[in-house]
């Protein structure tokens, strides 16, 4: 959610905010949660095939300055979450833990969306 939290402010032009997680709690947590998810599908709902050709330009936490498409960015998020569940599920294998499946098809047939 992190991650996405990140991305979408970018494709928006927004800032980063700070965001740490001694500040958390549950409830703040899920809050966050629900207002990433809903800022998420208003802002997709917004964007229209010309608009993947935009570039964004941001500067990112060791203060270097990028630019790329908003659809390279938005393929780049996918990409890179598909990378982290790789990382999560080695690590459980290393610790004796038979992961889930985190295929992509495997969602759409758990009723994923």
């Amino acid at each position: 959610m992190f991650a996405e939290w990140l991305w979408l402010r970018r494709w928006k032009g927004l800032p980063r905010e700070p965001w740490t997680f001694d500040q958390v709690d549950l409830a703040r947590l899920r809050k966050h949660c629900l207002d990433v998810s809903t800022s998420r599908e208003t802002f997709l709902k917004s964007v229209r095939n010309d608009d993947l050709e935009k570039r964004i330009t941001y500067t990112n936490d060791a203060g270097e300055k990028w630019t790329y498409t908003l659809g390279d960015m938005m393929q780049h998020l996918v990409n890179h979450s598909t990378y982290h569940r790789g990382q999560l599920a080695s690590l459980l294998r290393e610790i004796g833990v038979a992961p889930p499946p985190t295929d992509l098809l495997v969602y759409f047939d758990c009723g994923g969306s």
